[in-house]
């Protein structure tokens, strides 16, 4: 029953905004299997909730890889769950990466938020085709800066 009624003269539901939230949450580099001894000098990232919308910012400063198990790279502890619709599952968060191992290649790095998971993985853009990153495509003292928005289910 509260809210504010966007773009309308009338009280329609649909239009109705009734959900906005700020806050912080906490971003961990992880492995698809096991992960210990992550050191970090920062990892407490923002996020404003709008709807149905959550826009996330903040800058992840890894002072230690620690050891990173599985094959891949994920980014963990999203403050929603993304939405898993065919057009939603994969939403990419823009980042910018600094110290990371090969990073003289210049190939772009994006958070991949993937659908249905409080998790994005990290892939590559190699020539156009994206390629999810290994640990080995990280080193100590790799900072993460990103920027960017997701749909959430509610």
């Amino acid at each position: 029953d509260k809210g504010v009624n966007l773009g309308v003269t009338s009280g329609a539901a649909s239009n109705l905004l009734h959900d906005y939230e700020e806050g912080t949450w906490t971003a961990v580099l992880a492995g698809t299997g096991s992960s210990s001894g992550q050191g970090y000098d920062n990892q407490t990232m923002q996020y404003t909730k709008v709807g149905r919308m959550v826009y996330i910012t903040g800058t992840l400063d890894m002072s230690s890889l620690g050891t990173l198990g599985g094959d891949y790279l994920k980014i963990t502890g999203l403050p929603f769950t993304p939405d898993n619709s065919n057009s939603n599952s994969y939403q990419p968060i823009k980042t910018i990466h600094f110290n990371t191992a090969g990073g003289t290649s210049g190939a772009h790095k994006v958070w991949v938020v993937y659908g249905a998971n409080s998790f994005m993985y990290i892939y590559q853009d190699n020539n156009g085709g994206g390629a999810q990153q290994a640990a080995s495509n990280y080193e100590d003292s790799t900072i993460v800066g990103c920027s960017g928005g997701y749909l959430t289910t509610a």
